[in-house]
């Protein structure tokens, strides 16, 4: 089963080599920009979507909007993270140890 070890290993090279080729390096500058500039545009009809509201309807969706990007940044994002480093560290050397052995 090492060929399945070593099949493996090179599927993974060359997916990592593959990934680096897709852009170039530079080209990051630009996708974060057009990034800040959706989430600009996501903030602008918020709010102005939340002027339409009566002053107490305003606060309400102001601090909604604020929970659910804290939730989303600072809960979902991270979680996601760690479930995925977690689960690269726990089960896929094991599967590759199961198969060689």
């Amino acid at each position: 089963l090492r060929w399945l070890r070593d099949r493996l290993l090179s599927h993974q090279n060359r997916r990592r080599n593959e990934l680096q080729l897709l852009l170039p390096p530079k080209m990051s500058y630009g996708v974060y920009a057009i990034g800040w500039l959706f989430i600009a545009l996501c903030f602008y009809m918020i709010i102005l979507h939340g002027l339409k509201f009566s002053e107490a309807l305003e606060v309400a969706w102001m601090i909604a909007t604020v929970v659910s990007i804290v939730q989303e940044l600072m809960i979902q994002q991270i979680m996601g993270l760690a479930f995925r480093s977690a689960f690269r560290q726990l089960f896929i050397p094991s599967v590759t140890r199961t198969f060689v052995a």
